[in-house]
């Protein structure tokens, strides 16, 4: 994905003192669980944090200014406050800074067969980036500036700043990705991190949050057949965003040689 072309600038807010109550922090990268976790999660009680909730809270400005932070010297308040988990990007990026930031939150590191989760990846998120970054997605984009600045947010974090722009490359997106496991489980203490795949169920995630197992079954959500329906719709609307204006305007001129 190239660079987007425009250019946004981080927002002016400066430090506050942090007002966050992060009990659970989710390591694992977007795709492997985390919808499925985050559901599981709220079930269980916690108020949970996901790539979703940046969207529906258009928290895209904030994320982006901790991106460009480093991570370093920032406020979460204004992105997590009032949650008490936080999993998927962008917050499985900052995973170090929150544990320091929370040092009694527990760890949870979803992971998944790194084919699968390349397939799931590329199919979904990434192809939802390809589409932001097209001539398609603009007429959207015009009306909805927001979208700009999410994009940017995803490009520096994610296909930049995680993949260094070779997300393509499938070795090396496969290197990436086993290093991350791999730095998460020497850099964080084994009574503290739970490594989990969403297909284990209740069980373990139960035993190391010290909870009851539910009796509804697992959640299994935010499949990629269901993601790319998400991207279809958006197609639909980026272009309804041309069409209907086109076709009022062809409706009045007819009207008016009557």
């Amino acid at each position: 994905i190239p660079p987007p072309s425009m250019s946004t600038p981080p927002s002016s807010k400066k430090p506050r003192n942090i007002d966050v109550d992060l009990q659970v922090i989710g390591a694992g990268f977007g795709r492997t669980g985390t919808k499925s976790l985050q559901d599981a999660l709220e079930i269980l009680g916690y108020k949970t944090h996901h790539m979703t909730t940046v969207v529906e809270k258009s928290q895209s400005a904030d994320w982006l200014e901790a991106t460009r932070q480093g991570g370093i010297n920032v406020d979460w308040t204004p992105m997590l406050g009032g949650y008490t988990a936080a999993v998927d990007w962008p917050s499985c990026s900052f995973y170090k800074e929150l544990l320091q930031a929370f040092p009694s939150a527990k760890i949870i590191l979803t992971e998944r067969d790194f084919d699968a989760w390349y397939k799931s990846a590329v199919e979904s998120i990434y192809k939802l980036s390809e589409f932001g970054d097209s001539p398609l997605s603009l007429p959207l984009r015009t009306v909805v500036p927001f979208l700009n600045v999410h994009r940017m947010m995803t490009f520096e974090l994610i296909w930049q700043g995680t993949f260094h722009n070779r997300f393509t490359d499938k070795e090396y997106a496969r290197k990436i990705y086993n290093e991350h496991i791999e730095e998460v489980r020497q850099s964080v203490p084994a009574d503290r991190l739970l490594v989990f795949s969403v297909k284990q169920g209740w069980g373990p995630l139960c035993k190391f949050l010290e909870k009851e197992v539910p009796a509804q079954p697992f959640p299994n959500t935010n499949d990629t057949k269901q993601f790319q329906r998400r991207i279809t719709m958006m197609k639909v609307m980026s272009a309804m965003v041309v069409v209907v204006p086109v076709l009022i305007a062809v409706g009045i001129a007819y009207l008016m040689r009557r």
